[in-house]
């Protein structure tokens, strides 16, 4: 790599460390601070934002990946990929 590409690269792998150890320390300071990870569960299932629903199933999550796979299939292919941008 030549040397301009070689530091940008660096440096995104930096930041990227420097966002991972930040959202971590803010996770565990979060579920200290509530009282543990127990509580910020039953927190979350209390005011709603969790919600179990058994009807869904194994085959319901396999139709929704599939459709994913697929959407993401059609806009890799809608780019110029493998071109550069030359043409």
């Amino acid at each position: 790599m030549k040397g301009g590409i070689k530091a940008v690269v660096w440096t995104d792998a930096v930041q990227m460390c420097i966002l991972l150890v930040g959202l971590t320390a803010l996770a565990v300071m979060g579920c200290v601070r509530a009282g543990g990870g127990e509580a910020v569960w039953r927190i979350a299932v209390d005011t709603g934002r969790i919600n179990y629903d058994e009807s869904v199933s194994f085959a319901s999550c396999v139709a929704y990946a599939r459709f994913i796979q697929l959407l993401s299939c059609v806009m890799f292919m809608g780019g110029d990929h493998g071109r550069g941008g030359r043409e």
